[in-house]
Order: structure tokens, then C-alpha cells, then sequence
């Protein structure tokens, strides 16, 4: 009850405690964001954020389909290098396009397509 009483008390000398509580969260965060509304602060993280998707971490595209000699494959876009695991072993294929990478995942025999279209073909 003393509470009820005191915020009551507050709100006649001062205004509404939601108002003054919105007010103080405000002034607040924008202290914290070093003066820069929440918005500004929300754009500039969302470029740093693109900036840094661009330049460390390049969009990889892989497939895992069951076959008997092909496993994983693992494209890169921005390199194009794709990394194929081949009986268990790994290797990599550089200059590869994507058109190639796409009609490899497509294929209905990954052993066939990648005898007569990758292999000796892209060798880094």
C-alpha cells in the first residue's frame, strides 16, 4: 500500500509515472547509444552487419545426397570452389561455375556428371 501511495503522490507533483518512466528510457537509451537515436544506431549496425557478411564469411551453398561414390558438396559462390568428398576423400575444384555446381546438384547420377563434366576439368 505505501508504494500505491507514493507513486500516486508522484504522478500529482510530477505527471503521469508511464510518462515520466517512457521519458527516463528514452534519455537513457539514447546516453547508451551514444547520442544516436535507436534507429540510427540500428541502421549503422545493419551495414556493418552487411559489411562484414560480405567480406568474411562468402555465401556457401552445399547438397548431401546418398550415393556411392559422391557425399558432400560444398560450393562457395563468391570463390567459386566447390569441395566435393568423393569415396571418403575430399577434394577441391576452383573456377568452377555455377551453372556447373546447380546441374551437378540436378543430376540424377552424381558419378556420371561428375566423370564427364568436373573432373580433370576445374583442378585448382
Amino acid at each position: 500500500m505505501q508504494l500505491k501511495a507514493i507513486l500516486e503522490n508522484y504522478d500529482i507533483l510530477f505527471g503521469s509515472t508511464e510518462n515520466k518512466l517512457r521519458f527516463t528510457f528514452r534519455e537513457n537509451t539514447r546516453e547508451w547509444l551514444g547520442g544516436a537515436t535507436l534507429e540510427e544506431r540500428i541502421d549503422k549496425l545493419e551495414e556493418r552487419i552487411k559489411e562484414l557478411e560480405r567480406s568474411v564469411d562468402p555465401r556457401e551453398i552445399e547438397f548431401n545426397q546418398p550415393s556411392s561414390f559422391v557425399g558432400e558438396v560444398i560450393y562457395t559462390v563468391d570463390l567459386q570452389v566447390m569441395t566435393i568428398q568423393l569415396g571418403g576423400r575430399i577434394y577441391n575444384y576452383c573456377s568452377v561455375p555455377q551453372r556447373i555446381f546447380e546441374s551437378f546438384e540436378g543430376s540424377p547420377s552424381k558419378g556420371v556428371y561428375y566423370n564427364r563434366s568436373i573432373k580433370n576439368q576445374f583442378n585448382c
